[in-house]
């Protein structure tokens, strides 16, 4: 089963088929270069794919031109945590934009989860949410190091 989601990609059901160059691995990670490579890795995570132990790098700063209505859909969930390893590599991923209220484990990645780790990233942006939110991640038990976060975070606090 293939699906063309952006031109010139195919997201395929497996790992080595999502059209990302690379392998994977430590040694040559899958390559992250402009927003619609990106978006692929984004989704590819969100379809199901913790991408555990497997590795991908930036080469390139990605602004993904957030607003109401291009809205950041964060990577991973705590039911499909990503569990691979990505390194921004000093670059930065710019205009990430998320406002959505009773909605929990915001940021760029929604949960990170054990084993899994981000590293030499700057994120830029805005999150509005209830809790759980942060600008690398709404929830992380993995690792996190090395990163640089300028964002404007809104918290919704519910009555008690």
């Amino acid at each position: 089963m293939a699906v063309s989601l952006v031109p010139g990609f195919v997201l395929t059901a497996s790992a080595e088929g999502h059209g990302l160059s690379g392998e994977g691995t430590q040694v040559s990670p899958y390559i992250i270069s402009n927003r619609d490579e990106f978006i692929v890795f984004r989704d590819y995570v969100n379809s199901g794919n913790t991408c555990e132990n497997m590795y991908f790098k930036m080469t390139n700063s990605v602004d993904l031109e957030g607003s109401d209505k291009n809205q950041h859909t964060p990577i991973g969930s705590p039911d499909v945590p990503f569990k691979g390893h990505f390194d921004g590599a000093n670059h930065g991923v710019l205009g990430i934009y998320i406002s959505q209220k009773a909605v929990n484990d915001k940021g760029l990645f929604g949960c990170i989860g054990e084993g899994g780790s981000v590293k030499n990233l700057t994120v830029r942006g805005y999150i509005q949410a209830d809790k759980y939110i942060g600008g690398i991640a709404g929830s992380s038990y993995g690792t996190i190091e090395n990163c640089t976060n300028y964002f404007s975070l809104q918290l919704h606090c519910l009555p008690l």
